[in-house]
């Protein structure tokens, strides 16, 4: 009685992990798909399953576009119980595993229907299944190749023998048995890459990956040790081959974004495809951040252009401090960066003591601009420099040359065809106003928020400085000044086990305006402490600015794995997966870059 119940026991615990091996099986296949992918493959599940919630075999086949034929019924035994989360689980094995894969997804197909245990092969496990020889013909049929009968023993043929036998097959044969237009596959992305991709001339954009992901996904579609064309030049390659790896993940250009050093190489560290291409690649795999750059005339990139920040001026020539990041070719000149910026007649001004220097328009970028500084932006408009113009409005700040000819600070209280410009100049009283003509009357620009009195170095022009002026003047504007005037995240955070914690304290950090425009503009590099022991050198600080980037760049949930591991590392308590407090996260990630 007693060993009948232990026997008992090992088989009901041999159960409980078969099933638990298979749970994991099916959330491994499930990870395999994108946030959008998976969308999209549970809307077409919805349209076509039947009520409540189950995809039958016409429904199926309508879903995947497919012909019916002989072997339809046992493709739909495959998919489990016809729910969605079988469903999406089953394409990822045929769609998104690797060349193994796909030759067990044939094995079980055409295996299920001659076999007991169909969990098993619904599961994936081939291992102690057999494919009866008359079941092997009708698949070779499909593969369009002579069956190897002479392996088969008994009448069957194992999955050990099948699959050595199936390795000599080509990835087209094996894919030609279930052609899916569901979702891309490496001979459609193949397809659309050539066909998109085009020889470049100067000004057209590139965007920069990884070469390490350009090389996984040209094993993935068959082109393996496919080198990157130059920037500039056609994509030219050989036959495909067969596919020799899995498909990649998100293309992840964060080390890249923040790669400082001047190191990366195109064709050896990075790969530059044009922006077209970069469209195919963000639709299928998704990623960031965004990493583009511009053909020069000598036919190379730019790789690491100045980066500033650019504030545009109204129709009376004053700053909207409204910020906008720009990248300008370090051999531009400054003309061809402001048309660029503009796409008509500007010139561009830089910070200085006495108000707004304008820039020369043949120095070249590198020379005249300073990465992280805010510069104005004036465009011509009806013939007229809005900055050069006397149309003055009331609470403008201006220096006035008075009825003694001396220069004094004030402001317009008022404004007359006939009489001219009133002024109030400061410490003076009323009865000292004067109507004075525009001749006689400059823009007064400097603001001690914006652009600072000092030429030293660590009171340069910054975008802090612009963005607590902004901020000033938002809480005083109305709604749509303020609208205006914030540019907020394009997109959230995807939860990590329990990391709620770190994604709403993230989030709300990234709305601060004057935390974002400091990470942004990379201000936080002059305030980190490389030498000390007590925080972590910069680490976090860094990590954080590179996924506020990817907020700001991504138009899809964004992962914050990196961050995450920077983060456990410098601060242990949040290295595992258990639930965390916020306020705690926030205590740590709010001190002083110097520490942190």
């Amino acid at each position: 009685m007693g060993l009948t119940c232990a026997k008992a026991d090992v088989k009901a615990q041999a159960t409980v992990e078969e099933n638990e091996d298979a749970q994991d099986r099916s959330d491994e296949l499930l990870e395999r798909w994108r946030s959008g992918e998976l969308a999209h493959l549970q809307r077409v599940y919805r349209s076509h399953a039947r009520p409540p919630q189950n995809l039958d075999r016409d429904g199926l086949i309508d879903a995947l576009e497919l012909e019916d034929h002989a072997h339809t019924d046992t493709l739909y035994e495959l998919f489990g119980n016809g729910s969605c989360r079988d469903f999406c689980r089953t394409l990822a094995w045929w769609c998104r595993g690797d060349a193994s894969e796909r030759r067990s997804f044939l094995f079980c197909w055409f295996a299920i229907s001659s076999t007991t245990d169909k969990d098993a092969l619904v599961a994936g496990d081939a291992s102690a299944a057999e494919l009866p020889k008359n079941a092997l013909g009708a698949l070779c049929v499909l593969l369009e190749t002579p069956p190897p009968y002479h392996l088969c023993a008994k009448g069957t043929i194992t999955w050990r023998k099948f699959d050595g036998w199936a390795r000599s097959l080509s990835d087209d044969q094996v894919w030609s048995c279930l052609p899916l237009q569901i979702v891309s596959q490496p001979a459609t992305e193949r397809a659309m890459v050539l066909e998109t991709w085009h020889a470049g001339t100067p000004g057209d954009v590139y965007h920069v990956l990884p070469r390490r992901w350009w090389d996984s996904w040209c094993s993935y579609v068959g082109w393996s040790n496919l080198a990157p064309p130059a920037p500039g030049a056609l994509l030219t390659v050989k036959p495909a081959g067969s596919s020799s790896g899995p498909r990649p993940r998100d293309v992840d250009a964060s080390r890249l974004e923040s790669d400082r050093d001047g190191s990366l190489k195109a064709k050896v560290d990075v790969a530059c495809v044009p922006v077209d291409v970069w469209r195919l690649f963000e639709q299928w795999y998704g990623g960031g951040p965004l990493f583009p750059r511009r053909l020069q005339d000598d036919g190379a990139l730019d790789l690491y252009p100045v980066a500033v920040f650019i504030d545009e001026c109204d129709e009376h020539g004053r700053p909207r401090n409204a910020f906008c990041a720009q990248r300008a070719d370090r051999k531009e000149s400054i003309a061809a960066f402001a048309k660029r910026l503009s796409g008509s007649n500007s010139r561009l001004y830089a910070p200085s003591p006495t108000g707004w220097r304008r820039l020369t328009p043949s120095s070249r970028c590198e020379d005249a601009l300073e990465a992280g500084a805010t510069f104005l932006l004036e465009t011509k408009t009806d013939g007229v420099w809005p900055r050069a113009s006397s149309r003055y409005v009331v609470g403008d700040r201006v220096s006035a040359r008075d009825l003694t000819e001396r220069w004094r600070s004030g402001k317009v209280i008022a404004v007359s065809e006939s009489k001219g410009v009133k002024i109030r100049f400061d410490e003076y009283s009323s009865k000292w106003d004067e109507w004075l003509s525009s001749e006689r009357l400059r823009r007064d620009d400097v603001d001690i928020d914006d652009v600072s009195l000092s030429e030293d170095e660590d009171q340069r022009p910054s975008l802090l400085k612009g963005a607590v002026s902004s901020l000033r003047r938002v809480l005083g504007s109305n709604e749509e000044e303020e609208e205006a005037t914030r540019r907020l995240p394009a997109t959230g955070l995807a939860n990590l086990g329990n990391t709620c914690f770190l994604n709403a304290a993230v989030q709300c950090l990234s709305h601060a305006p004057i935390l974002r425009a400091y990470c942004l503009s990379d201000m936080y590099a002059h305030d980190i402490n490389r030498t000390s022991r007590l925080g972590s050198q910069g680490r976090v600080v860094e990590a954080f600015s590179d996924l506020l980037r990817q907020l700001h760049a991504s138009s899809v949930c964004v992962r914050p794995e990196g961050f995450k591991k920077v983060l456990g590392k410098c601060k242990p308590q949040f290295a595992g997966s258990e639930q965390q407090d916020s306020q705690e996260f926030l205590n740590v990630r709010t001190r002083r870059p110097s520490s942190t």
